[in-house]
């Protein structure tokens, strides 16, 4: 809301408030999918979403279909909405990351030297030393986001770039998964050989990649007309 015009404020907000909602959402029904065999016999647990059991891939697609509803349904720009929702990203995903290290999900390796390990519950409860991983991906993220917050405002007096914002915003989320995918130690689902979320992890970073390239490319046309 800082950084939106006055007038587009309360408007900028509500389309928040629905993002995150589709957030939620698709969290847990991607987590129900993944674990269909026990919620097949256990239906009305499937709605208790309070209980635990969420997962970050449905989020993430859940904010992606309400980015898309809302643009169609109030006929906005995809990459002005997406650009000026942005900034929830960091907050959330690094709020995210820091349950996590609470919880006991998505711990690093356990070590056996005290000087590098910080103790860190795993999911029965048993507190190690291990890698800080959540606590690592969370400072990634944020100086991740810093660097580009700091880099666009730099070129923001000089030319517009829709979407690239959120594009990059969403392939520092992907890249800070994908280095925690593959150094977790909690277990998983495995799909054709890495886990689940590995795969997820470079579906958001494909997907990225492509609106970099989507935004630098109008950016071009627009120069070029």
């Amino acid at each position: 809301m800082r950084r939106a015009q006055p007038q587009h404020t309360r408007r900028l907000l509500d389309f928040g408030l629905l993002t995150l909602l589709g957030a939620l959402l698709g969290a847990r029904v991607f987590y129900v999918a993944l674990h269909g065999v026990y919620f097949s016999t256990r239906p009305v647990e499937a709605l208790q979403f309070w209980q635990g059991g969420l997962a970050w891939p449905g989020a993430a697609a859940g904010v992606l279909l309400a980015l898309v509803i809302i643009s169609l349904v109030r006929q906005l720009s995809l990459a002005t909405l997406a650009d000026g929702l942005s900034p929830l990203l960091g907050p959330l995903a690094i709020g995210l990351w820091l349950g996590c290290w609470q919880a006991g999900v998505e711990y690093g390796q356990a070590l056996s030297n005290a000087s590098l390990g910080i103790p860190t519950v795993d999911e029965a409860g048993v507190v190690s030393l291990r890698v800080p991983l959540q606590m690592l991906c969370a400072l990634g993220l944020l100086t991740y986001l810093w660097a580009v917050d700091r880099g666009l405002a730099a070129l923001d007096g000089k030319r517009n770039y829709p979407g690239l914002r959120a594009a990059l915003s969403s392939l520092g989320l992907g890249l800070d998964l994908l280095v925690a995918e593959l150094q977790r130690a909690d277990p998983v689902p495995y799909w054709n050989g890495q886990s689940v979320d590995t795969w997820c992890a470079l579906a958001l970073i494909g997907l990225s990649l492509l609106g970099v390239l989507a935004s630098l490319v109008k950016l071009r046309r627009r120069s070029l007309s």
